[in-house]
């Protein structure tokens, strides 16, 4: 039986880039801009761990902290939010995957991951007749150091200071794991297939979206578990906060459209959708890490009339982009399986989201089985 701890957000063929991507500026402001703070609250609802970095503290595998009066105070990083919020938006706006280069695809194929999605980038930009390189949303939003097209970014993300601490239990204070890292050449977890013959990346007859899998997302728990590592794995060892932890922070965004500011709130609130929640923080797999995140006294008066324009502006983009049809944003096949995957939480102790054991994944390939979409999964346990 083909399992992981993970799931993905399909791709699409298009890609979505703003018309306006080339008046951004931080020094003249559009016709009709935005710039405020938005304040955030965290809550941990499994157990959450994020490294500290500082490099006079030799003992990293505590939770990242500060020393204020000769205190700890534990804080998320602010490039752990951002990346989360991102990576969420760029799903959510159709955009651009960045995809981890892999050395084993690149020796055994022609085509690597990552140049399939440059190619799938280009064939949409040349579709839609705009300039090969343009920014997609998330870029224009968070900016991007690519070298054809660098751009400040127009959010700032504070770091998130823990408000309120909840210690693991005195037995579960630290934790040893093995956190393996993403292997693309699993092709029947990584690359999209039929059930007939394996489809691999050198296939002539697929477009690039036909061959990747997509936006690689793990599966939400209801609590933690951990497995001993054998004697021949890495291995890390961490010391997470407990579940039931509150982080309070802040996003300054500046010179924003109203879509873009409805981009920015759909990605945290997820659509203010009750039930969806984030993912943050290392051991992912193992259950730690999901999280609900809220907007604290939040200064607009009307949220969910810049979600709204947002909504719009993507729908009318997808009626314009399809061929028949009335498609909305929100029914959408990624943006419905994105949802899927934020609102599906799964006990602490279900195997059949654990990783696949050497053999397994040899039987699995004998059998020419491969991984379902989640919200498949869960129509055959139905």
């Amino acid at each position: 039986m083909i399992k992981a701890p993970f799931n993905f957000v399909p791709l699409d063929a298009n890609i979505f880039f703003p018309s306006w991507a080339s008046q951004i500026s931080h020094d003249i402001p559009f016709k009709e801009y935005h710039s405020g703070i938005i304040h955030v609250i965290i809550k941990a609802e499994t157990p959450i761990f994020t490294r500290n970095g500082h490099p006079f503290d030799t003992d990293d595998n505590d939770f990242s902290y500060i020393r204020e009066n000769g205190k700890r105070v534990h804080f998320i990083p602010s490039t752990s939010v951002k990346g989360c919020i991102r990576n969420v938006l760029e799903i959510m706006s159709l955009g651009k995957m960045h995809p981890v280069t892999d050395s084993h695809t690149e020796k055994n194929y022609k085509h690597s991951p990552k140049e399939l999605e440059e190619l799938r980038q280009n064939e949409s930009a040349d579709l839609q007749g705009i300039k090969r390189g343009s920014l997609d949303l998330a870029e224009c939003i968070f900016g991007t150091t690519n070298d054809n097209s660098k751009i400040r970014g127009r959010v700032q993300f504070s770091h998130f200071k823990c408000i309120k601490e909840e210690i693991m239990p005195a037995n579960s204070k630290e934790f040893t794991v093995v956190l393996n890292t993403p292997n693309p050449s699993v092709l029947p977890l990584y690359v999209c297939q039929d059930g007939s013959s394996y489809i691999d990346y050198d296939n002539e007859e697929l477009y690039p979206d036909e061959i990747l899998k997509g936006w690689k997302r793990y599966v939400l728990r209801s609590g933690y578990w951990s497995k001993k590592p054998g004697k021949d794995n890495v291995i890390t060892t961490f010391r997470p906060l407990n579940k039931g932890s509150i982080f309070k922070g802040s996003i300054h965004y500046h010179n924003l459209k109203k879509e873009e500011l409805g981009a920015l709130l759909c990605a945290l609130t997820w659509n203010g959708e009750d039930g969806c929640y984030h993912h943050l923080g290392q051991a992912k797999p193992f259950g730690f890490g999901r999280v609900s995140i809220k907007l604290d006294n939040c200064l607009l008066q009307n949220p969910n009339s810049y979600i709204g324009a947002y909504k719009d502006m993507m729908s009318a983009w997808l009626r314009d982009m399809t061929e028949g049809g009335n498609p909305t944003w929100r029914n959408y096949k990624p943006i419905r399986e994105l949802f899927t995957l934020a609102k599906t939480v799964r006990k602490w102790d279900d195997k059949n989201f654990n990783y696949m054991e050497g053999k397994d994944s040899k039987s699995a390939k004998k059998n020419k089985e491969y991984l379902l979409p989640l919200s498949e999964i869960l129509k055959k346990e139905k």
